[in-house]
């Protein structure tokens, strides 16, 4: 099943991705992380922001933008994540650019990721994050001993894990708790899945994990049409 992807650019700081956006792929660069997509080379399907942080040039104004004032009561990501919500609700997305040197900034930007159902894998320097909700299966590949941990937000049901060193089976993780951070994968695939709930996963640097949930089944349904 081909799903549809779309990459998030934020302007923190630079983090290599281990893909790059394929031509049906759709780009949103948020404000100043239009010189993410300048510096890959990579074509951008939508600008957006209050653009506090970026010069409009010559090259920039072909751009298709979408302006929102600097006062408002949404930052930039989540106009970014409303829109990904609103035109592409059962895709995949690639967010890149998230991390940086503002503690409160870095944070909003993983804070907000549940208001909205769709998957989403955040590529930063030192992790891969990954958000999923709903009946969740993720499977990635690593090195033996790569570090695992998984935060929620609301309680997990069944949940379970395949080549983890602690596993569990058929578990409840409640929110806002530790006891699921820093595992270790013990096989080059390692995978885990729950029924309901939502929560982040955090992976070694540049993984690509496979993600089904509840938004790729729609997506199937409606392709099957």
């Amino acid at each position: 099943m081909h799903r549809k992807k779309v990459w998030i650019l934020l302007a923190g700081d630079y983090s290599p991705a281990p893909i790059a956006p394929d031509k049906e792929d759709f780009v949103i660069a948020v404000d100043g992380g239009i010189a993410y997509a300048e510096t890959c080379a990579w074509t951008v399907d939508l600008w957006i922001g209050d653009f506090d942080s970026s010069e409009i040039n010559a090259k920039r104004s072909a751009i298709v933008r979408s302006t929102f004032p600097s006062d408002k009561s949404q930052t930039d990501f989540e106009l970014a994540l409303a829109y990904a919500d609103k035109h592409f609700p059962n895709s995949v997305l690639y967010i890149l650019g998230s991390g940086g040197d503002e503690a409160d900034h870095e944070f909003a930007n993983l804070w907000v990721l549940p208001q909205i159902a769709a998957p989403a894998i955040l590529w930063r320097n030192n992790a891969t994050i990954v958000k999923a909700q709903g009946k969740v299966s993720i499977q990635w590949q690593g090195s033996v001993g790569d570090k695992v941990s998984l935060f929620a937000f609301d309680t997990l049901q069944a949940l379970s894990y395949r080549g983890l060193r602690w596993t569990v089976e058929n578990a409840t993780a409640e929110a806002h708790i530790a006891a699921f951070a820093r595992n270790e994968m013990q096989a080059e695939t390692a995978g885990m899945s729950w029924n309901s709930g939502t929560a982040l996963v955090f992976l070694a640097p540049l993984s690509l994990p496979e993600i089904s949930d509840d938004c790729a089944e729609s997506e199937q349904k409606s392709q099957t049409r």
